[in-house]
C-alpha cells in the first residue's frame, strides 16, 4: 500500500509538471528563444510535455498495479526432497 500511495505521489508530480508545461507560454516568457534556436524548438518542446504526460501515466498504472498485487505474509516453506538410497536400477556411470 505504501508503494502505491509513492507512485500516486509520482503520477500527481508528473501531471502537475505537464499542466504547467501546458500553461506556459515561450513566446512572452521567453524572448531569446526564436532568435537562438529558430523554430526547431517547438517539436521538442512538445517532446517534453508528451514524455511528462507519458511518464504520469506511466507511475499511475504502476500505483494500480502497485495495489492490485496481492501481498503473502505466510513463512515460505519449501519442501527438501532427501535422496532415496537405493531407488534407481541403473548403475551409477549408465546414469547419465
Amino acid at each position: 500500500m505504501c508503494c502505491a500511495i509513492l507512485n500516486i505521489f509520482f503520477s500527481f508530480a508528473f501531471f502537475s509538471c505537464f499542466g504547467a508545461m501546458e500553461n506556459f507560454d515561450i513566446e512572452e516568457n521567453w524572448i531569446g528563444w526564436r532568435s537562438e534556436y529558430g523554430e526547431p524548438y517547438r517539436p521538442c518542446w512538445r517532446a517534453v510535455s508528451a514524455f511528462t504526460f507519458l511518464s504520469g501515466v506511466w507511475w499511475l498504472v504502476s500505483a494500480f498495479l502497485a495495489y492490485r498485487t496481492p501481498v503473502n505474509r505466510e513463512p515460505h516453506h519449501f519442501v527438501h526432497r532427501k535422496p532415496s538410497a537405493g531407488s534407481s536400477t541403473l548403475a551409477a556411470n549408465e546414469q547419465v
